[in-house]
């Protein structure tokens, strides 16, 4: 047999081998959950952390930077001024559907599952400045 046909047939072999067994894992993404509605969740003390702790959503959305503004003092406001939120139906809200873990459209920063989960509950209370 010819050299250059063993080492052809080889060099397929292999490579026949390795792509069978590729194997594709379909990322999946739990459905949110809000937490439960009977638990008051407080705009200061669990949705601004969001926005604002370590390199958050505020390392962009500062004052001077790009809307919506989500500085502490600023927030609310800009959330509910800049008709980011939807009472009627909480999870077509932009504030969170947006930077949602699921969500292609934001590439920057995205809520952990939890925090997405926070800030539907939030909504879902009627997004109340509490």
């Amino acid at each position: 047999m010819n050299k250059n046909y063993i080492l052809a047939s080889a060099f397929l072999a292999i490579f026949l081998l390795f792509l069978t067994s590729c194997e594709y894992a379909w990322i999946t993404y739990p459905e949110p959950v809000p937490p439960d509605p009977t638990d008051t969740i407080f705009f200061s003390t669990e949705i601004i952390p969001i926005f604002n702790t370590g390199d958050n959503c505020t390392s962009c959305h500062k004052t001077g930077g790009t809307p919506p503004d989500l500085t502490t003092p600023n927030a609310y406001n800009s959330i509910i001024d800049g008709d980011l939120v939807d009472l009627d139906t909480p999870a077509n809200s932009i504030i969170y559907d947006y930077p949602s873990p699921q969500s292609a459209s934001h590439t920057w920063k995205k809520y952990t599952l939890d925090e997405s989960n926070l800030v539907l509950g939030w909504i879902g209370q009627g997004a109340l400045d509490n």
